[in-house]
């Protein structure tokens, strides 16, 4: 080829054009590719040698990305990378077949801002293409179709693109970076890249570790191939994703491939002198402090990035006060390997912890741990207070400082505490609102607190389930660091001393002799053994006049209950009975004087009475009988436009339960006892009236047996009630006549329930001869029939529209002889739900005739 030495830039345009001319040498193969290709950049595809010889089909593991490597062709709806040095320039190709059909071209930088452009070769007559002369610099004789100047994703875009070859060419401007390239075909470009605007990142504090959860709704494009990765620094916002994961880990450039082409020696030295350059590279780039790791060769951990797959939440911990982050939110398209900007947003980290209300005389406790140190309490006076206000503050370990404000004004000027102090606000100010803020004096302290108490000063109760009673005071004002708290509950009366009432319920017995009194004389020894005798005889005739330890009779009286509870300021009673008073009297005892005094005391009538629970139409509400005392109450608003019937159902799981409607106080539904399943119709019912159903355990051992209850009601039970109607007869009944050694056949009427889809019956062998109750366990009987695997035989049927049979019967085969086998019929509804019939007992012939 002639050589012109005068003139460098027609060497320029001469070597361009034969790269450029080798780069198309594998457009040859683009068709091929394609095919091998195929849809999907993950999977390897087949190739037909011809599709009419008779040679075995082809696979081969090409991919897309492996194709680019090899072609520089931009693969159609699948994003590849490329590496550029600084000062380098690369081409790529897009051949597009298609005529006048959309094409957008999409080049995303890195860590350098680039310079790329477009043109275009059209295809002549023949099909092939025309002699390419692609230039570069200032001389080029053909201009671009396109030019970008950006370190931001850009997009070239046509809506009537001819068919023919589609040049890029980019050039890194600062430094090497890795470029992103996707070619797509989509009208207007790649769905995503066209949205508005991207979800709004909502941010949630989180008191513990100084933590802060971002979330956001999932993409509307192809949501379930979509991953997200979350940016998060205090530098700036990054354009692209591999923007901010290079200036987190630094930019190096890749390894050289080992296996390329044919292996010609041509293409060993070409591999060589690439890896050598490579080498080359990635040592000059660590010694700027460009190469792995980040700038210096050392890892921004300041900066985040973490990617959650298909999650739409992440959480950042170790925040520092006073800084802004910004948040960048990015979407990666798993299938085409697109990735794009997805949201983002700032704040200011700043977390302020929500006053804690305090309420008059009851203590508020929390841990400093959990608020970063820092606890904020208000306290509004009433209108109607005292002359003064008396707080405490109470650290359960190290030292805090605590501050009463009042508008902002100091009421109480900072102080450090160790252990307790207790305030007074003379005249405090009605109606106002004060604030008082703890804080922890040093982290060394924080490490050493465990909670932090505040409060202020009498005895209320308060009525619970499981037949309890928890009775709550307030701390005696004077001294309430040493005072110590005794509650007396009893049926029978108010006691004036605490120890009234503990003689009353223990005895009195004298004291034991001392056997060291003086200083030994024969008197003392003489006096001390009169005294021991004396003793014994009072205890045994205190015993036997029932005087003696263990109370009247020498029993203890159980009924009376001392409970000391030391500095605690409640205490809960159990096994109370409904119907009878207690008395409550409280004794507080002073542990540095030992004396104690009557601090309050109260009287209650024990019965408590559970919420109705609100039942809504069509829904199941399961309650467990047992924490609710055996008794619940459910309440049920018919709707202003129900229809004229109203279906209620009641299913215990486990033993028998009662069952009342009311109206009102009036009976619509008499109270019945249920075993299992029953279902009640109610015609007309009053509109926008609410019904009360109650549900009780028949007695104290069935209350034992019951897991749970669940009920329902509705007034739309052709649609929203989910069980088959079961006939007034539910048993099931077997044929003598036609038993044999090895089957038997059995018998049931048909549900009247037009929505029922089938019957099934089920088989298994009573190992224990006895059937305990015919009345089936009808909760959750769908999961338990689908998990247990110990039936000897199951059949089922579905129902047939013209069977007009009343009664259906089924044989049981494949059975043994001389067994007993339990068989169960069931009936399932529809897109429904499953009840069984009353379970039967059957018995095969010993011999077979």
């Amino acid at each position: 080829m002639p050589r012109n030495n005068g003139n460098g830039g027609a060497d320029g345009d001469v070597m361009l054009l034969v790269r450029a001319t080798a780069a198309l040498i594998p457009l040859v193969l683009l068709h091929v590719c394609l095919l091998v290709a195929g849809e999907d950049a993950s999977e390897p595809t087949s190739i037909d040698q011809t599709r009419t010889s008779r040679f075995p089909r082809y696979r081969f593991n090409i991919r897309k990305d492996d194709i680019f490597h090899d072609t520089r062709v931009v693969p159609v709806e699948h994003q590849v990378s490329a590496f550029l040095y600084k000062g380098e320039t690369k081409l790529f190709f897009f051949l597009n077949e298609r005529d006048q059909s959309p094409l957008s071209l999409t080049v995303t930088p890195c860590t350098s801002s680039v310079l790329w452009s477009v043109r275009y070769r059209h295809q002549n007559d023949t099909g092939k293409l025309d002699d390419m002369r692609i230039q570069t610099g200032d001389n080029s004789s053909e201009p671009p179709l396109e030019e970008f100047r950006s370190n931001e994703m850009r997009t070239f875009s046509t809506e009537s693109a001819r068919p023919g070859l589609y040049v890029l060419q980019v050039s890194p401007l600062e430094r090497e970076t890795y470029v992103k390239l996707y070619a797509s075909l989509e009208p207007g470009g790649p769905h995503p890249l066209r949205l508005s605007q991207g979800p709004r990142l909502r941010l949630q504090k989180r008191q513990r570790r100084k933590r802060l959860t971002v979330r956001w709704e999932p993409s509307p494009v192809d949501p379930h191939v979509m991953h997200y990765c979350l940016v998060v620094n205090t530098r700036r916002y990054y354009s692209t994703l591999c923007e901010a994961q290079g200036e987190r880990n630094g930019v190096s450039p890749p390894e050289a491939s080992n296996a390329a082409g044919f292996n010609f020696p041509r293409e060993q030295a070409e591999a060589h002198k690439n890896e050598l350059a490579s080498k080359a590279a990635r040592l000059n780039a660590s010694r700027l402090g460009r190469g792995s790791g980040g700038a210096g060769g050392q890892l921004h951990e300041d900066i985040v990035v973490g990617c959650v797959g298909r999650k739409t939440s992440y959480t950042v911990s170790n925040l520092e006060h006073g800084k802004v982050y910004h948040f960048n939110l990015f979407a990666v398209n798993r299938r085409t390997n697109l990735s794009f900007p997805y949201g983002r947003t700032t704040l200011k980290y700043e977390p302020r912890s929500k006053p804690a209300g305090l309420r008059d005389g009851k203590v508020s406790t929390v841990n400093l741990r959990k608020m970063d140190g820092t606890a904020t309490f208000k306290f509004k006076v009433g209108k109607n207070a005292e002359n003064e206000m008396h707080l405490y503050v109470m650290s359960c370990g190290g030292a805090v400082d605590a501050e009463l404000t009042l508008k902002g004004e100091v009421v109480i000027p900072r102080k450090i505490i160790y252990g307790y102090e207790r305030f007074r606000v003379m005249n405090p100010a009605r109606g106002q609102r004060y604030v008082l803020r703890v804080m922890a004096s040093n982290s060394e302290e924080l490490r050493r607190i465990k909670a932090v108490e505040k409060s202020s000063t009498g005895l209320t109760g308060r009525k619970c389930s499981y037949e309890r009673d928890t009775n709550f005071w307030k701390l005696f004002p004077v001294d309430p660091h040493v005072m110590h708290y005794c509650l007396v509950v009893n049926t029978r009366r108010y006691y004036s001393t605490l120890c009234e009432a503990q003689g009353e319920r223990n005895g009195v017995s004298p004291p034991e002799a001392s056997n060291a009194a003086g200083f030994n004389f024969p008197r003392e020894q003489a006096e001390a053994h009169k005294n021991e005798l004396a003793s014994k005889a009072a205890r045994l005739n205190a015993s036997r006049l029932g005087r003696g330890s263990g109370g009247a009779g020498g029993q203890l009286h159980e009924d009376i209950v001392v409970g000391c509870v030391g500095r605690k300021t409640s205490y809960t009673v159990s096994n109370l009975e409904h119907g009878k008073v207690y008395h409550f009297n409280l004794f507080a005892v002073n542990r540095r004087t030992n004396l104690s005094f009557p601090y309050g005391r109260t009287t209650l009538k024990y019965e408590p009475r559970s919420k109705p629970a609100g039942l809504r139409d069509g829904k199941v509400s399961t309650v467990n009988l047992r924490k609710m005392d055996g008794t619940a109450t459910f309440k049920f608003k018919v709707g202003k436009n129900a229809e004229n019937e109203m279906h209620l159902y009641v299913m215990s799981c486990g033993g028998a339960v009662d069952a009342e409607l009311t109206l009102k106080g009036e009976v619509v539904i008499p109270r019945k006892i249920i075993y299992g399943y029953e279902r009640f119709r109610v015609m007309n019912p009053a509109r926008g009236q609410r019904y009360v159903l109650r549900v009780m355990a028949s007695n104290s051992e069935e209350l034992r047996r019951i897991k749970a209850v669940e009920v329902l009601a509705t007034t739309r039970p052709a649609v929203k009630f989910p069980l088959p109607e079961l006939p007034s007869e539910p048993q099931v009944h077997e044929y003598d006549s036609m038993r044999k050694c090895d089957s038997v056949t059995v018998g049931w009427v048909r549900s009247p329930d037009p929505q029922v889809a089938r019957y099934c019956v089920f088989a298994r062998e009573d190992k224990r001869k006895e059937l305990e109750t015919r009345r089936p366990n009808q909760c959750a009987l769908d999961s338990k029939l689908k998990n247990t695997s110990d039936f000897a035989m199951m059949h089922c049927q579905d129902r047939i529209p013209e069977d007009n049979r009343s009664v259906i019967t089924q044989t049981i085969g494949n059975l043994k002889h001389g067994r007993s086998y339990i068989v169960q019929v069931t009936v399932t509804k529809s897109r429904g739900k499953t009840l069984s019939y009353d379970l039967l007992q059957a018995q095969t012939k010993p011999v077979c005739a």
